[in-house]
């Protein structure tokens, strides 16, 4: 099993599958003024953020931190639409699995969390409950000064945008965006994202203006990894 469909970052996963668990460890990319203890109480409290906020999240089974990582052991609750089989024949098979993450997008925003909604950053049971199950980073305005007070001056706007898009009304055409980081091709369902985002009244732009910003996040996110810039 390719475990790098369970999550956008390439962080040391393991996957029991006869205990139901899946262990993640994590590792700072940047020399940020911040230690692995420290990130951790962040990523702790980030998690009670989304618990207060009713955004389904794996039981966290255990975690802990030392000086070079961070490791949470969390229940396996189920795979992202990828590993689903999420393909051009089947991409309005999953329109409600779009819009039930759509929904966790906007607990997001209306209680003004910063949230990464690339879709592997979803998964789905047996019985098709859906959980978000990405802690790292834990993006706040204090991670984002301490990233770019050591950015190159040339690095400074791409990661300033990069941080804004995990946050507010830029969520929605975000998601959307990266639907392309996954195929392409997806760029022709982007209409029906979008009506599923304005069922939910949680965009106001029209459609080109909501694709526009979608591929310009995208564009900005490419650009970031191609330029091999990491937020932390």
């Amino acid at each position: 099993m390719d475990l790098s469909s369970f999550s956008v970052f390439s962080n040391d996963i393991a996957l029991d599958t006869e205990k139901g668990i899946i262990t993640k460890t994590y590792s700072l990319n940047v020399d940020v003024d911040i230690s692995h203890h420290e990130l951790k109480k962040l990523m702790d409290d980030y998690i009670l953020s989304m618990r207060k906020a009713n955004i389904n999240i794996p039981k966290v089974i255990d975690s802990s931190s030392d000086e070079h990582s961070i490791t949470y052991v969390c229940e396996f609750c189920g795979r992202n639409i990828v590993e689903i089989g999420l393909t051009m024949d089947t991409f309005l098979n999953f329109k409600i699995h779009i819009k039930r993450m759509l929904e966790m997008v906007s607990l997001a925003m209306k209680n003004r969390l910063y949230f990464d909604p690339h879709p592997k950053n979803f998964v789905f049971d047996k019985n098709d409950n859906i959980y978000y199950v990405d802690f790292f980073p834990p993006y706040t305005k204090e991670l984002k000064e301490k990233r770019l007070a050591i950015a190159k001056e040339s690095e400074k706007k791409i990661i300033s945008d990069n941080y804004d898009y995990f946050h507010d009304n830029f969520l929605p055409p975000h998601f959307c965006g990266d639907f392309l980081n996954i195929n392409p091709k997806f760029e022709i369902f982007f209409s029906e994202i979008y009506n599923e985002a304005s069922n939910l009244e949680i965009v106001s732009d029209s459609l080109e203006e909501f694709i526009a910003v979608a591929k310009s996040i995208r564009r900005t996110e490419d650009l970031r990894i191609e330029r091999k810039i990491d937020l932390l």
